[in-house]
Order: C-alpha cells, then sequence, then structure tokens
C-alpha cells in the first residue's frame, strides 16, 4: 500500500511539474506583457514595475525564482489589484470554494 501510495504521489509531483512548466512557458510565448494596457505610462515607470515584479530578468532565472516562489507558498503580490497579495485573494476565496465544493461532494454521493 506504501509502495502504492509512493508512486501516486510522485507521479503527481511529476504532473505538477509539468503543468507549471508548460503554463509558465505558454505565458511567455505569448506576446506583451502583463504590464500593457490601453493607458499610456512612463518608460521609467514601466522599467521600475518590471524590476519590482522580476519581469526584466531572463526568463530561465525567472523560472527558477517562481518555482522557488511556489514552493514557499509565496504567491507575490497582484498586477491587477494594488497593494494586496495573491496569497490574501486565496484565502479570502478558499473557505467559499471550500464550502461549495464539500457541498457538491455529499450531495453526489447521496445521489449515487
Amino acid at each position: 500500500m506504501l509502495k502504492y501510495v509512493s508512486k501516486r504521489f510522485l507521479a503527481m509531483l511529476v504532473t505538477l511539474w509539468i503543468i507549471i512548466t508548460a503554463t509558465f512557458t505558454l505565458m511567455h510565448a505569448v506576446p506583451g506583457s502583463p504590464l500593457n494596457s490601453e493607458r499610456t505610462t512612463n518608460e521609467t515607470i514601466r522599467a521600475n514595475l518590471e524590476a519590482y515584479f522580476g519581469l526584466d530578468q531572463p526568463p530561465l532565472i525567472q523560472y527558477f525564482e517562481y518555482l522557488k516562489s511556489l514552493l514557499q507558498a509565496d504567491f507575490g503580490p497582484s498586477i491587477a489589484q494594488q497593494g494586496v497579495s495573491v496569497n490574501d485573494l486565496i484565502s479570502r476565496g478558499f473557505p467559499v470554494s471550500l464550502e461549495l465544493g464539500s457541498m457538491l461532494l455529499v450531495l453526489l454521493s447521496l445521489l449515487e
């Protein structure tokens, strides 16, 4: 049983790594930047924001920094909402998702 669980856990880690790598690669393949918007910004402000979010680094360094922050469960600041971290956004939405998922699990188990 322990051998089966360890195999499944290893498969889960490999699958997560593949998904993370594919997502990172696809996000860098798309033209543009998360800082692009319809409003024009000063080049100095844009350069400062790119340095703050690490977008001025080469993609390989960005990738390893991204993996390091994921392992530390530090998802960084939100680009969309100023002054809010992604961890705060997740912690606000997780209880609702957990409750909804639990209710769905109970409902589906009663239907079978």
